[in-house]
């Protein structure tokens, strides 16, 4: 017999996900059909393979037929991350400070700052401030005003304090010895 040309349809769908951030995953899937149909003239003899279940067997066709097959392959592949992610734990670490921790880290470079022009008290008072302002917002978490406002209110009236004791010192020097200059 002549059979007649198989009917061959293929269909191929292809997927890539490629997130924006580098640490993380990229995978494709692949997924394509093929679907094939077969004209078999009447008189076309099928065997059947034997099974566990049942032995082989030969039927003959008595009138033309159609044999339809699909065939699915389906593959995908997960590639690691490109490299590690550095900046995103760190900016989230950033985005987690308070805005009176970034006062506290203020208070520790004016700390610096006076100790570079030799008021040493006033820069220990200002960087104990700031340090406290920063241990303190981070233990109890939605007190940054007062926090805020208690360290600037130590740190002014401490350097008050400090120019106080200054001046008296030299006013009792000047009363006590009124000829030394």
């Amino acid at each position: 017999f002549t059979a007649a040309a198989p009917v061959v349809a293929t269909e191929e769908t292809k997927e890539l996900v490629q997130p924006e951030n580098p640490g993380e995953a990229s995978s494709q899937q692949t997924e394509r059909t093929v679907r094939t149909t077969l004209a078999l003239p009447a008189g076309t003899r099928i065997n059947s393979s034997a099974t566990a279940e049942a032995p082989a067997q030969t039927f003959v066709l008595a009138a033309p037929a159609l044999q339809a097959t699909e065939v699915i392959e389906r593959s995908g592949t997960v590639l690691g991350a490109a490299q590690k992610d550095e900046s995103r734990p760190l900016a989230a670490r950033l985005a987690s400070l308070r805005p009176v921790q970034y006062a506290g880290m203020l208070f520790i470079g004016l700390a610096a700052f006076l100790a570079w022009h030799g008021w040493w008290t006033k820069a220990a008072l200002a960087g104990g401030t700031g340090l406290g302002m920063i241990i303190l917002a981070a233990i109890i978490p939605g007190h940054e005003g007062l926090i805020l406002g208690g360290g600037a209110a130590v740190v002014l009236l401490g350097s008050l304090l400090v120019l106080y004791a200054y001046h008296k010192g030299l006013l009792d020097k000047a009363v006590s010895n009124p000829e030394a200059k």
